[in-house]
């Protein structure tokens, strides 16, 4: 009988040690990724108990059980990849931009024979990272050949610290990667150290292009351009330069758990219209400096989604470009870890297309709802003052007033932000409020500020917002 019961023991002993080594794992645009590391696949059952049929558990159950192989023979799983890696706290984007169509915005020369260094700035630190890159517009393939990281040597200067130069690699270890047309990758997760509001300087070798070229029109940095694959080449050539983001479409930091990413959604204003080129000065890189200097937020990782002529509701003012309705998924759901977003936007809806109080507030309250279906904290920026701008009128100012009470005033329980943070009164004119500081006015517009009024912006922001979550959702998830 003991013997029997030693047997029972080193079987059961034998089988928990074999269970261990076949953990689960699956393929994530090229990257294997074992389960366990998914902290939120470990809660949904206990989340979901009450709810199993709720379309967020049903999401979270299928993507937790269903996806899963062995490390020998991961599930490949290309097209909602993407949303996998939404749900793991095991990524958070410490820089993204918004991706869109380059027509009429085409660089000097073609892509395709070039190689293009391209400088961004993270928020937070990371010592692994990981790359995303587009062709979500793209008719055709789209090749990049050779693509390197580097941190930069100064600003504007298309110089790199030679010895940080460092490959990034594609599907397990390939140096040249293939992005389908209308789709986007993510690079293999590389060792790279890279403090907070490190500049970094990706440097890509384009082979075959599509027509249409997936871009940031406006990346108020310039990216500097040279013949040939000279992807490591210390100092780059500024005979040919271009304000543009070509591709690359967001960083994310291999992160610890507590790392989170708030994302910052308008317009040109957001975008930084009005900003000293080369100078990570618009209201988003104030903000994110702001967080590095408390401890309690160093963890927040700033993402500016804006982008220029845009409006809340449609594309009166420019058909060319998506409106925050028509972009919410891709720009605030689908953004890596983000459980935070400040929705700056309205003033093109107000001056240039005529909309009404009623109307914009109905959006705010959709994107609002959108937001925290999927648990994101969600704050609101009031509208600046354009008593300036020829586009004024008293029945504009009206509404820009209206909303902007609704802004601060409407709590969440009615459909209102988590919070609100007022912008208007950041930079408005002490003699004449409803106008923007005539000493911030960008090129006499009446609508943009220049770098002294984006400062001003992002430190109007109270950085203790983003120390807690919505009560909203809170006391909505207490009561379930």
């Amino acid at each position: 009988m003991k013997c029997l019961y030693i047997y029972v023991v080193l079987a059961l002993l034998i089988q928990f040690s074999l269970a261990k080594k076949s953990s689960k794992y699956c393929k994530i645009n090229g990257a294997t990724i074992k389960k366990s590391q998914y902290k939120e696949c470990k809660k949904v059952s206990k989340k979901c108990a009450e709810a199993p049929n709720d379309d967020e558990c049903v999401k979270l159950n299928a993507l937790c059980k269903d996806v899963w192989g062995t490390s020998e023979n991961p599930v490949t799983i290309p097209d909602v990849g993407k949303e996998i890696v939404n749900i793991s706290a095991n990524f958070t984007s410490t820089w993204a931009s918004s991706q869109y169509s380059a027509k009429g915005n085409m660089p000097p020369v073609d892509l395709e024979g070039y190689s293009y260094r391209q400088i961004i700035r993270t928020s937070i630190a990371g010592k692994e990272l990981r790359f995303h890159f587009s062709n979500l517009l793209g008719e055709s393939e789209l090749e990049l050949v050779s693509v390197h990281v580097a941190k930069s040597a100064s600003q504007g200067s298309g110089e790199i610290i030679s010895e940080t130069d460092t490959e990034i690699t594609f599907n397990g270890g390939e140096s040249s990667v293939k992005i389908p047309a209308y789709k986007e990758i993510v690079s293999d997760v590389i060792a790279f150290d890279a403090p907070p509001l490190s500049e970094l300087a990706i440097t890509i070798f384009y082979g075959k292009v599509p027509e249409t070229v997936t871009s940031h029109v406006n990346s108020r940095t310039n990216t500097f351009i040279e013949a040939g694959n000279v992807v490591s080449k210390k100092q780059f050539s500024k005979d040919i330069t271009i304000l543009h983001w070509y591709t690359i479409s967001a960083v994310d930091v291999v992160s610890s758990g507590k790392e989170v990413a708030c994302v910052c959604l308008g317009d040109s204003i957001t975008d930084g219209r009005g900003v000293i080129f080369d100078a990570n000065n618009r209201w988003t890189d104030i903000f994110a400096e702001k967080l590095q200097k408390y401890p309690e937020t160093q963890h927040v990782g700033v993402l500016n989604h804006g982008i220029g002529a845009t409006e809340v509701i449609g594309a009166e003012f420019d058909p060319m470009i998506p409106s925050a309705e028509s972009r919410f998924e891709k720009d605030v759901i689908e953004q890596v870890n983000a459980k935070y977003l400040i929705i700056f936007y309205g003033v093109n809806d107000v001056l240039f297309s005529g909309r009404t109080t009623e109307e914009l507030i109905a959006a705010y309250r959709k994107l609002i709802e959108r937001a925290h279906k999927t648990g994101i904290t969600v704050y609101g920026a009031t509208i600046l003052p354009f008593h300036l701008n020829s586009n004024y009128t008293e029945e504009k100012e009206k509404v820009r007033a209206e909303l902007n009470e609704w802004i601060l005033n409407t709590p969440a329980s009615e459909g209102g932000f988590d919070g609100g943070i007022d912008f208007s009164k950041a930079v408005e004119d002490p003699s004449d409020p409803i106008a923007l500081n005539r000493e911030w006015n960008y090129e006499d517009d009446g609508l943009h500020p220049n770098h002294i009024g984006y400062a001003a912006i992002g430190n109007a922001v109270d950085v203790s917002l983003f120390t807690k979550t919505s009560e909203y959702l809170y006391d909505k998830a207490i009561k379930a």
